[in-house]
């Protein structure tokens, strides 16, 4: 049994959360849907998890969930999230490689879908952000669906853990 219930109107039958944020007193958990009809397999896209009264009791939360239409077979945008004042980032994944994109906060406060998000794109003048998750820069190798980040004030430095699934090493990129 879910914590999550499936809504109608989601993709897939099951939500699988990797990261999760409060923004201006609401919880967002962004999802992975899960379909375990047949092989159980990730559905490309992104379900949201918005819960407006996440200070209450969890069985008295008032939460909704539906679909970005954000990531495909081989692109996810939230395996890790950072807040600046006016925008959320979001680590992802592409084709191996971890990959930023970007929100505002009060777009998606408002409610905002794929149409709100920019990607970190290699343009014909350099890096910069885009409208579509295409030429996207990598920031390093491997990716993963789930990791932490953190700024070292001291250093001056993001720090993010990042592993290959297979392997036994674990690594600390910057």
């Amino acid at each position: 049994h879910s914590f999550f219930p499936h809504r109608p109107g989601t993709a897939g039958n099951l939500y699988w959360p990797t990261m999760g944020i409060l923004l201006e007193g609401k919880l967002f958990l962004f999802c992975y849907p899960i379909s375990t009809q047949g092989s159980g397999e990730w559905i490309p896209d992104t379900t949201v998890i918005r819960v407006e009264n996440p200070q209450a009791k969890p069985e008295e939360w008032n939460w909704e969930a539906y679909d970005l239409g954000l990531g495909n077979s081989h692109q996810g945008f939230h395996s890790a999230l950072w807040k600046e004042p006016s925008y959320l980032y979001f680590l992802g994944r592409d084709q191996g490689r971890t990959v930023l994109a970007r929100a505002k906060i009060e777009a998606l406060l408002a409610g905002g879908k794929r149409e709100v998000f920019e990607f970190w794109t290699q343009g014909k003048e350099g890096p910069g952000w885009g409208t579509q998750p295409v030429d996207l820069v990598p920031l390093f190798s491997p990716a993963v669906t789930e990791t932490g980040l953190q700024y070292e004030p001291e250093w001056g430095l993001f720090l993010c853990a990042t592993y290959e699934p297979s392997d036994p090493d674990i690594y600390l990129t910057t």
